[in-house]
């Protein structure tokens, strides 16, 4: 009994040493450094300065455009590239729940019923009715484990696991700024377009009405044909300028 009392301390304070034993060094983050300026612009330019006020979560709202605002919405709701980068993210996060799990007891439980009636010639009857009549058989079993991480194993799994949703959340967010960037720049462009378009159109109504001008001036013979040839090369060239604009609105 003595020798059962003493090893008893020494075998839990062996596995307590073995516990806090860990497989591999611990992971420390690095501090990227960056210069103030690129050494070839320091005597060229200021270095860029950080903002003092961060940028909204919604910052396409502060346009206060609708239209920008629910392509936006559209886009982040049917980009296929976001869904991928969503399901990579769901499962980095099922994965790492999953290797967390060993770190606890798992408990399994069963349970069946089962209603039967056997027969009296040579076979036991749980029941003792001698098969005579059926009787009700419920069986259950429960099975508790747990797996003691002595060298960290599991530890490490989970940081490791801990890393990469780290790295899944990166690139969503990453893919997330992307299309809202992408998005709300081919809009802007396309309304610049538009507003372009405009302009020449209104050009080209101020043009033609100087060509009328001119053939009438033509007509009543204060104006000459150079006049007149140089007005329509006028109406031309703003003409010409349309079908690449028109063009490019239809690309965007």
């Amino acid at each position: 009994m003595k020798l059962a009392r003493t090893g008893t301390p020494l075998l839990l304070g062996a596995t307590l040493a073995l516990s806090a034993c860990t497989l591999g060094p611990d992971f420390h983050k690095p501090t990227p450094s960056a210069p103030a300026a690129w050494p070839e612009l320091q005597e060229k330019a200021a270095p860029s300065q950080p903002q003092s006020t961060p940028l909204e979560a919604r910052w396409w709202e502060t346009f206060h455009d609708a239209q920008l605002t629910a392509l936006i919405q559209r886009a982040v709701d049917r980009n296929l590239d976001l869904q991928i980068a969503t399901s990579r993210l769901m499962q980095s996060r099922a994965l790492r729940m999953s290797i967390a799990s060993a770190q606890y007891p798992s408990v399994d439980v069963n349970a069946g019923y089962s209603r039967a009636r056997n027969s009296a010639e040579g076979l036991s009857d749980p029941s003792g009715k001698g098969g005579k009549s059926a009787f009700n058989l419920w069986q259950g079993d429960f099975v508790a484990a747990w797996e003691l991480d002595l060298w960290g194993r599991v530890r490490r799994e989970v940081e490791a696991a801990d890393a990469s949703v780290e790295v899944a959340e990166n690139d969503r967010q990453g893919v997330l700024l992307s299309l809202l960037a992408e998005t709300a720049s081919t809009y802007i462009q396309l309304r610049s377009v538009q507003s372009t378009l405009g302009v020449v159109r209104e050009n080209l109504d101020v043009s033609r009405h100087s060509l009328r001008l001119s053939q009438m001036r033509l007509n009543d013979g204060v104006a000459t044909n150079l006049d007149v040839a140089q007005a329509a090369a006028q109406v031309a060239a703003v003409e010409a300028r349309l079908p690449t604009l028109e063009e490019r609105q239809a690309q965007l």
